[in-house]
């Protein structure tokens, strides 16, 4: 009974269009609702091609070679980070200056073997302004902005002098001064010195005495 029944339906699809025709657009309605459902989507989305499954994000970082210390031997090391390095020349030294700081949350690949930074308090936030002008690239940084970061990153701890906040200045600043020297900042002019003005040198006194970089020498680029 159930086989006349059907096969009179075919006869009746063969020869009626209209019901041929609320058939496919059943079909399609019942296709969409259950790919919409699977997909976790408004059903609508399902109409507009390329919005129902995101596209992966373009990433525009360039890669750039920087400079870090080895945890484990203390070496310096040149290893490659993503930077994004458009805007200006200026806008490129306090990216470059961040990633020194950080480069990839503590671990990095130098090229063929796989190492660990020593990671920074965040020095680069003591950057207050960047000066590029006839080859002469300045750093002017607030040295109450670095004295508050090594405060809060040896808090509680009892230190016999300030030998290890200071080599952390030390070995930040001569990353930072390598890679703004080996760096294609795109200025106007090629950068032929890197140096630095320090504001509230004071806060730094405590540091100085066990100090090896110096803010007060000009840094050729070679």
């Amino acid at each position: 009974m159930k086989l006349d029944r059907w096969k009179a339906f075919y006869e009746r699809t063969k020869k009626e269009k209209d019901l041929r025709f609320k058939i496919s657009v059943a079909s399609l309605v019942i296709v969409l609702l259950g790919g919409a459902i699977l997909a976790d989507a408004n059903p609508f989305r399902l109409l507009v091609p390329g919005t129902l499954y995101p596209f992966p994000a373009y990433d525009s970082r360039d890669s750039v070679p920087i400079y870090a210390i080895q945890r484990e031997s203390g070496k310096l090391i040149q290893v490659e980070v993503s930077v994004l390095m458009d805007g200006t020349a200026r806008d490129r030294v306090y990216r470059l200056a961040a990633a020194v700081a950080n480069p990839a949350s503590g671990s990095v690949r130098n090229f063929k073997e796989l190492v660990y930074d020593v990671p920074y308090p965040a020095f680069n936030l003591s950057v207050q302004k960047v000066w590029i002008e006839k080859g002469k690239l300045v750093l002017a940084v607030d040295g109450a902005s670095l004295r508050h970061e090594l405060q809060d990153r040896f808090k509680g701890e009892k230190l016999e002098n300030m030998k290890e906040p200071a080599a952390l200045l030390d070995s930040y600043f001569r990353c930072l001064t390598l890679t703004l020297a080996e760096a294609n900042l795109q200025a106007d002019q090629p950068i032929q010195f890197v140096s630095y003005s320090v504001n509230h040198e004071e806060a730094l006194e405590e540091y100085r005495p066990f100090m090896k970089f110096s803010f007060d020498a000009r840094y050729p680029v070679k």
